[in-house]
């Protein structure tokens, strides 16, 4: 429930984050936490990202953890952000997903410390679609 933007939004105050929950129970942790850190700023929705595609909202960065397979996550990703806008995708063994409109903007490897297991996030910029 909104644990990726969650530790970033602690981590870089400067940022405007919008976490997003399709659940109450959640909805309503994530709210708690915020404002037992006195976070007035970080917006909560609750919401699923394809209710917020569909309204037309976008933003700079899309990030999400295990919320979809990485190829449709990089879809739905596409959809909510700007043009020229990021979308981070988390991915264990499978190769990386390709969409029309995104290319790899840059990758990282890291080990999950709990598990050992081997993890990538990569990240795509959108870009303008081929004529």
């Amino acid at each position: 429930a909104g644990g990726p933007a969650m530790g970033l939004a602690f981590l870089r105050p400067d940022l405007s984050v919008t976490l997003v929950e399709p659940l109450a129970k959640r909805t309503s942790f994530l709210r708690t936490v915020l404002a037992k850190a006195n976070r007035t700023d970080v917006r909560v929705e609750r919401a699923a990202g394809e209710d917020l595609a569909a309204k037309g909202e976008t933003f700079d960065v899309a990030l999400s953890r295990a919320t979809l397979r990485p190829p449709e996550w990089l879809a739905l990703g596409l959809r909510l952000v700007k043009p020229d806008g990021l979308v981070a995708v988390l991915v264990s063994q499978e190769p990386a997903p390709e969409a029309e409109g995104a290319v790899v903007q840059g990758q990282r490897a890291y080990t999950l410390s709990h598990t050992g297991a081997p993890r990538t996030v990569l990240l795509y910029r959108k870009v303008a679609p081929r004529a």
